[in-house]
């Protein structure tokens, strides 16, 4: 029911609320090289992609990255426990090892599990915007791109010094302070953050801390930017990934450097440099360590470069090499160091007003596996605000460490695991106007040697498994507008269905059971006395069994250099579970007071 309420309403929407906005197009694809970042952001053409502002963030009053993205429909994030604690998310019913997550273009993802994904020392608050593309994107950017790709980039920092200070319910507290100085051609920031809670059930405690830096420099032909962060988290992971009291300690480093030269006014080279560091010390019973503890440290270094140029002003082309090294020690995963080594090129080309994109990646690796990944696409307008685009590629992702190594009472991993391979399609047609956007978009992935963790009828046991095919096929819907007030409306939709052959086991914990349904209807703008206000609510419904609609409520106020938020999380207190034998947690009320100078 709340499915389809919430889709009629974002069509009233659309046909009452779009009528008188201009029907001027801004530019809807670029393909001259601008000198004005170092960083690459998700550029494949005809591709579905959402990129949310600091503006959209700082009208949704979003406090948290998860929190982010889970105002996209096409995403699935199940947040494990206490929120802050672990966050795990599919796109499009992909597997959480097939999201590619980079920061300013640098790949940020854990070679030991996917469930690390969202371990990254980067607060909201140092967030300029966060791109998402869906539908795969290794003809581009590589392994673990067979779900889609977010891309988080940093700001360039201003002349302030930032602290908040917030505290709720089950004992939450948090701070951070961060303090930036510079101009646009040398900047600074620096930042620091913790919290902890007692949790909403027994198990569920957090206490987390961080510390991030970074910052750019730019001269009429060099543009630098650089960013580093250290995040460190303890957590009762009761319920995880097995029916026990567990314990866990995180520890997150990751760091990277894009650098862009200007050749020309037309030509360009740019490199990134990129690492990543993950402790991880998980204990199965927390009362009795001896029983069953695994300590894992995982690290990866990537390096690429990129020649870009504009030989005639209707083509673009990109040329690169990248090179990726990663490993782990762990005893009981073992110790192994593996590398993937990658050619891949870019090139776009205008024929009259449409646009038309083809890439190629080239990949080898330690496991002796040469893989191509082709990619196509093509944007046609029909007039000034409405276009058509089309999009095919093939991409691909190799099992984590966790998949390849891991023993446990409850967990088996799988050494002879192959490579998961899959085929997208997707087409959409966009209407862009100065105030609103409406998107629809029809999609079709077909994956084989799919990898997932399975049990067998009556079984305690899950084992990793390589399935025989998958088909993925659904439809989304979009639509943001500002009205009266300036209140602003996002709405979104997904509808989702998967067929598999050759299924292994009887159970699958994850790949097997996407969300079915999901509509995301986000309302904020002003409500009175210089309050502001967001109603967010999230209807899912998995594929075999359970529906969720939490509704989230936030307030605040400006006052001067002050300002204050009241958030509700799970307003109605509703009963469901993220994952099988995970509760979630009930209403949630913070109270944060930020202080800006």
């Amino acid at each position: 029911m709340h499915y389809y309420l919430l889709s009629a309403l974002s069509i009233v929407f659309f046909i009452f609320g779009s009528v008188s906005f201009s029907s001027e197009l801004p530019e809807m694809e670029e393909i001259l090289i601008t000198s004005g970042r170092a960083e690459r952001t998700l550029d494949a053409t005809a591709a579905e992609t959402t990129v949310i502002t600091g503006d959209d963030i700082a009208k949704m009053h979003i406090s948290t990255i998860p929190e982010l993205l889970n105002t996209i429909s096409g995403i699935n994030l199940a947040e494990r426990g206490t929120p802050g604690s672990q966050a795990d998310i599919s796109i499009r019913g992909s597997s959480f090892e097939g999201v590619l997550v980079l920061i300013n273009g640098i790949r940020a993802h854990d070679p030991q599990t996917g469930h690390f994904a969202m371990d990254i020392p980067v607060n909201l608050s140092t967030v300029e915007k966060v791109e998402v593309m869906a539908g795969g994107g290794s003809s581009i950017y590589g392994a673990s791109a067979s779900g889609g790709v977010i891309n988080i980039v940093t700001k360039n920092a201003s002349n302030e010094v930032r602290g908040t200070t917030g505290f709720g319910t089950f004992g939450s507290r948090k701070a951070d302070i961060s303090f930036s100085r510079g101009k646009s051609e040398k900047n600074f920031f620096l930042g620091l953050h913790g919290g902890r809670s007692d949790g909403y059930m027994p198990g569920t405690d957090l206490d987390n801390m961080g510390i991030n830096a970074g910052g750019s420099f730019s001269s009429k032909a060099l543009m630098v930017r650089w960013n580093g962060g250290y995040m460190n988290k303890r957590f009762g992971a009761a319920n995880f990934y097995a029916p026990y009291q567990s314990f866990e300690k995180t520890a997150t480093f990751q760091g990277g450097i894009n650098a862009g030269y200007m050749m020309s006014d037309k030509r360009m080279v740019r490199f990134r440099i990129g690492s990543r560091g993950h402790g991880d010390d998980f204990i199965l019973i927390r009362n009795r360590p001896e029983f069953y503890r695994n300590t894992h440290y995982n690290r990866s270094y990537s390096l690429a470069a990129e020649y870009l140029a504009n030989p005639h002003e209707m083509l673009s082309i990109t040329a690169g090499v990248e090179s990726e090294r990663m490993g782990i020690t762990s005893p009981g995963l073992g110790n192994h160091s593996d590398y993937n080594h990658a050619m891949y090129g870019q090139l776009t080309s205008r024929i009259k007003k449409s646009l038309i994109s083809f890439s190629m990646r080239f990949d080898t690796n330690s496991r002796k596996e040469s893989i191509v990944s082709p990619g196509i696409g093509i944007t046609v307008p029909f007039d000034d605000n409405k276009r058509f685009r089309f999009r095919t590629e093939k991409s691909f992702r190799s099992p984590t460490y966790t998949e390849l190594y891991y023993n446990s009472p409850s967990n088996y991993g799988n050494p002879s695991l192959k490579s998961q391979h899959s085929l997208s399609m997707e087409a959409g047609f966009d209407i862009i106007k100065n105030k609103s956007i409406f998107g629809l978009t029809g999609f079709a992935r077909r994956s084989t040697n799919i990898i997932d963790w399975v049990r067998y009828p009556e079984g305690i046991t899950w084992f990793a498994a390589n399935h025989g095919r998958l088909l993925t096929a659904g439809i989304e819907m979009k639509y943001n507008i500002s009205i009266w007030q300036s209140w602003n409306i996002r709405i979104n939709s997904s509808l989702l269905r998967q067929n598999v052959s050759n299924t292994k086991g009887s159970e699958s914990k994850y790949i097997l059971n996407p969300v079915e349904r999901s509509v995301v209807a986000v309302f904020s703008g002003p409500v009175f006395a210089g309050f502001k206000g967001t109603f967010f609510t999230r209807y899912e419904k998995l594929q075999l069994g359970r529906s969720r609609s939490p509704v989230a409520v936030r307030i605040s106020r400006q006052f001067n250099d002050m300002k204050m938020k009241l958030s509700f999380s799970n307003l109605f207190n509703e009963k469901y579970e993220e994952l099988p034998g995970l509760k979630a947690p009930g209403r949630w009320l913070n109270l944060e007071v930020e202080y800006c100078i």
